[in-house]
Formats: structure tokens, sequence, C-alpha cells
């Protein structure tokens, strides 16, 4: 059930979103290294509740 939830995100339609995202993640922690892990924790609740919404 994980893995497929993983597996729709990151086998996305839409790969130029994936990418953008991963760019802004890799501006954000040249930038501002400290506010890296609150990012992450987002992102990752982020992830958790579009696996629950699609897994249901």
């Amino acid at each position: 059930m994980l893995r497929k939830g993983l597996g729709i995100i990151f086998n996305h339609e839409e790969p130029s979103t994936v990418s953008t995202t991963w760019a802004s993640i890799r501006l954000f922690s040249c930038i501002c290294p400290t506010g890296l892990v609150t990012l992450w924790i987002s992102i990752i609740s982020l992830f958790i509740c579009y696996i629950s919404i699609t897994c249901d």
C-alpha cells in the first residue's frame, strides 16, 4: 500500500512539477539550511496526506 502511494508520487504524470520541487528544496537548503528540517517535515506531512487520499 505504501509502496503504491510512493510510486504514484514519484511516477507522477508531471515530472516537471517534481523537478521544480527538488530545485526549490535545493535552493532553499542553500539559502537557509536551518529551515530545511521544517521544510522536510512539511513535505513528509504533505506526502502522507496525499498517500492516504490516493490509497483510500
